[in-house]
């Protein structure tokens, strides 16, 4: 591996450059937080729909549930055959290392 030399000083100046610009501008830049905040509140963001415009009622009543009818259990379980797992895990079959 060579040494650093002169020229590779002199690649690292524009990078430095940009750096100090880069640090120079945000610190020249910066808005002031009280005025965003205050623009931020004045702008009021966005608002929903009244309730009928969107098709709702007013107001709904929450859902309930039954808890006997909540879900419904199906008899699935799952089994592998576990030596055909094994198997494929291990490789005997996908690489013929029997």
């Amino acid at each position: 591996m060579t040494r650093p030399r002169a020229w590779h000083a002199l690649l690292l100046l524009p990078l430095a450059g940009v750096a100090v610009w880069l640090v120079e501008r945000g610190r020249t830049v910066r808005e002031d937080p009280a005025a965003v905040l205050a623009a931020l509140r004045a702008a009021a963001g966005p608002a929903l729909p009244e309730a009928g415009a969107a098709g709702a009622t007013a107001r709904s009543e929450p859902s309930t549930y039954n808890r006997d009818t909540l879900y419904e259990y199906i008899d699935g379980a799952f089994r592998p055959d576990t030596k055909k797992v094994l198997e494929l895990l291990s490789g005997t079959q996908l690489y013929g290392t029997e």
